[in-house]
């Protein structure tokens, strides 16, 4: 029983990693589009300006 709870504690922490890798990941991804659509409004003005 004892090695039992040390293998759950083990995959629980793993479990907390990987959700903490993934959320890191998907507000990494979240700024690289909005900053992706900041350039293109700004590629926008620079053409409407010179329009």
């Amino acid at each position: 029983m004892g090695s039992f709870a040390i293998g759950d504690a083990i995959y629980q922490l793993l479990m907390m990693i990987l959700l903490a890798i993934v959320g890191f990941i998907i507000q990494f991804t979240l700024k690289m589009i909005k900053q992706q659509k900041k350039k293109q409004q700004h590629l926008a003005r620079l053409e409407q300006k010179i329009d």
